[in-house]
């Protein structure tokens, strides 16, 4: 029983942070597709703010996550002012090059993201959009 509430406890630890980071979230944000019509294997670019004040460990950063037949095909994360490359990543390959390409449903988050040294539970979600991109 005794294992049982501390492992309980330790798993609370890890959540809460984040929980607690993003109730609490001191900025606010706005993220926009800013390429018109994405296909597999395009730059894509997006426009994005975030207005507020924020610890200076938390910088914006944008996540970018597509799905083809609800299945995790691309991810990247980056500053909001990347260059965000609808394939591989710069130094690899990802399951939509795998897949050959094709089509995939994509959703761009921006957030405010823990860069220093046991920071790394503050996340915290401010905006997203949703993009098709063509195959």
């Amino acid at each position: 029983m005794r294992r049982l509430t501390i492992a309980a406890l330790l798993g609370l630890a890890l959540i809460l942070p984040t929980a607690v980071s993003a109730a609490k979230a001191p900025a606010t944000g706005s993220i926009a597709l800013i390429t018109a019509d994405p296909s597999y294997g395009d730059d894509i670019y997006f426009a994005s703010t975030v207005v507020g004040k924020y610890p200076g460990y938390l910088e914006p950063r944008i996540v970018v996550r597509c799905y083809q037949s609800g299945d995790l095909v691309f991810g990247w994360l980056d500053r909001p002012e990347a260059r965000f490359w609808l394939a591989g990543l710069d130094n690899g390959i990802s399951q939509w090059d795998l897949n050959g390409g094709g089509p995939a449903d994509c959703t761009a988050t921006l957030y405010l993201y823990a860069v220093g040294l046991g920071k790394h539970n503050d996340v915290i979600p401010l905006d997203s959009t949703a993009f098709h991109a063509a195959g």
